[in-house]
């Protein structure tokens, strides 16, 4: 390979790599200003229709935490969890539009 080739290459990847990154700041330009605040943690749990709520680590499996036996079936199981958490409102947010997202 030429030396002028091995230039032309570098320059080329070089000019790649600058409109990469900024094509990326272009296009995500909203996840310098996001403030995240995560709700992992030990959330209250109960089967649905049940009046005492139990303790559950999120992200979780109820049944890897004992709260119920393993179901190894091709139905679907019909228990339905239900989960609550309180959390502070954080002044800094005051003034900010707010999104909750829960994956």
């Amino acid at each position: 390979m030429t030396k002028r080739l091995k230039g032309f290459l570098a320059a080329g990847v070089a000019l790649l790599a600058a409109l990469s990154l900024r094509a990326e700041r272009q296009v995500y330009p909203v996840r310098d200003r996001m403030v995240l605040e995560s709700l992992n943690g030990t959330w209250d749990f109960r089967f649905a229709g049940e009046t005492d709520w139990r303790k559950c680590a999120v992200p979780g499996c109820w049944e890897t935490q004992g709260l119920a036996r393993p179901s190894y079936s091709t139905g679907i199981s019909s228990m339905t969890g239900e989960y609550r958490r309180v959390f502070a409102y954080n002044p800094a947010w005051k003034g900010r539009r707010e999104r909750t997202f829960l994956t």
